[in-house]
């Protein structure tokens, strides 16, 4: 393996592991919401703030996840009905 090999591996395992904290940080802060009308609330207010902005509207294709509720992820299922709607390429993880 050459220098140039190595430090590509190096990068990658770098952003892997910085969008890992990245990840669980930002999911624990999102756990700290109670399920109620707060959550909600930020729910609808990410989805409207993703779907005014230049990088959804601009888009052909949007890479997305089925939002668990039971991990405290955000209800994007608003997001996902308006790239449909959009006529937008929708691609979502397919997990075992």
């Amino acid at each position: 393996m050459n220098t140039k090999e190595m430090s590509s591996i190096l990068i990658n395992k770098t952003t892997d592991d910085q969008k890992n904290s990245l990840r669980h940080t930002y999911l624990n802060k999102r756990r700290e919401f109670s399920i109620t009308a707060e959550a909600e609330i930020a729910d609808e207010r990410i989805c409207s703030n993703l779907l005014k902005s230049e990088f959804y509207v601009n888009c052909d294709v949007l890479l997305a996840y089925y939002p668990l509720k039971k991990r405290g992820e955000v209800n994007i299922l608003p997001i996902l009905s308006a790239a449909l709607n959009d006529k937008k390429l929708l691609a979502l993880p397919l997990c075992k």
